[in-house]
């Protein structure tokens, strides 16, 4: 048995520890195969304390901001850049029309998620080919909101 003094949260602790050599551990992966691992509360509870991490890739604080420039994808020759959602929303306004030549940067049209505006811009010069979406509509992330030739 090992002695160790751990302080949590402020608070210190006197604890005892067995070191078990040779023997498996449920949840080691030194156990019988299909067995599963005991609930360990405090190894199972997230950094914050506030619900299991168990399962979870990554924690959303570390996850990389989305960007409200639209992605683009270059269609077959001729058919033009699609300006896509860079996330899921409602469309509130359409800032420029079928027709209307633009230049990089020029806003499109703004579109609201999580309670922010968005704008979403011209990737590229062009010409607005089609705007396949209008005011109020609902709009998924990768949805088609221009098409620029």
């Amino acid at each position: 048995m090992k002695r160790f003094r751990v302080t949590v949260n402020g608070t210190s602790y006197d604890v005892e520890v067995e070191e078990l050599e040779g023997q498996s551990v449920p949840g080691d992966g030194g156990g019988e195969s299909g067995s599963s691992a005991a609930p360990n509360p405090a190894r199972d509870r997230s950094p914050d304390g506030l619900g299991s991490t168990r399962g979870q890739s990554s924690n959303p604080k570390t996850k990389n901001p989305q960007s409200s420039q639209p992605s683009t994808s270059t269609p077959a020759a001729g058919a033009g850049v699609q300006v896509k959602a860079p996330m899921p929303g409602t469309i509130l306004k359409i800032q420029a029309n079928a027709g209307d030549s633009l230049k990089a940067g020029d806003v499109i049209m703004v579109l609201e998620a999580m309670k922010m505006e968005n704008e979403i811009t011209a990737p590229r010069a062009g010409i607005i080919d089609e705007i396949p979406v209008g005011p109020g509509a609902s709009v998924g992330a990768g949805d088609v909101l221009a098409v620029l030739t």
